[in-house]
């Protein structure tokens, strides 16, 4: 469920999916972001999923959204870690609006998924998250480029330093003459967290010397750097 009432209560339940084939041992966190991007509830759980098991539920503690959250965003973040390195998340944002606390009108839209919420004076999505802007930007390097006839190839070594976290992070190359794969070009960044994004470009014209990234997000600046 994406849509509450404020005063409702969210169960932070969450489903690894496991398509490896291997057992998996590691760590796994919910978290729950107010309206401003700041962290107010984490629950941690150590987690063996094993080879054969397809899906593992995990129930975390339920949380009350407050009553100041109204007609605006939340934010739900789950991740998972195996030997301290994060290998899946996934990233929410939960509308709470004043309509919702009409219980007619919530039983009938929870009965009928089909139904369009109208929400003509907000929330917006975007310009919330702009607001948590902290006038800084992610930190990126360039780690092992090479040129390799038609392709560049190399690694992209991101670290966001501010307080909030960043979303959602866009990574883009920015010749012109350049068409680019990349492992993750749109992402949630945690504070303080890094993350390494390996890169292969097509420079079919060969006409590349130096290749230009931007990288950027909603609530951080952009930083362009040259490789």
């Amino acid at each position: 469920e994406l849509v509450y009432a404020a005063g409702d209560t969210v169960e932070l339940n969450a489903r690894i999916i496991n398509e490896s084939g291997k057992t998996l041992r590691g760590k796994a966190i919910t978290t729950v972001y107010d309206v401003n991007l700041k962290k107010v509830f984490a629950k941690e759980a150590e987690v063996t999923i094993n080879a054969d098991t397809y899906q593992t539920k995990l129930t975390a503690e339920s949380f009350e959204i407050p009553e100041d959250w109204c007609d605006k965003y939340f934010f739900l973040h789950t991740a998972l870690y195996v030997d301290g390195k994060k290998v899946s998340q996934s990233f929410y944002w939960p509308m709470v609006l004043e309509k919702m606390k009409d219980n007619d009108f919530k039983s009938q839209y929870r009965a009928n998924n089909v139904n369009v919420l109208t929400h003509e004076q907000g929330p917006w999505l975007m310009p919330q998250i702009q607001n948590t802007c902290d006038d800084d930007v992610i930190d990126c390097t360039v780690e092992g480029i090479n040129y390799e006839g038609d392709r560049i190839v190399g690694t992209l070594i991101l670290e966001n330093r501010g307080v909030v976290p960043a979303f959602p992070v866009k990574i883009t190359a920015i010749n012109d003459s350049l068409v680019q794969y990349l492992s993750d070009d749109s992402f949630f960044m945690e504070a303080g967290e890094t993350r390494r994004i390996e890169f292969t470009l097509r420079n079919d014209e060969k006409l590349c010397e130096k290749v230009r990234f931007s990288v950027k997000a909603w609530n951080k600046k952009e930083n362009i750097i040259e490789a």
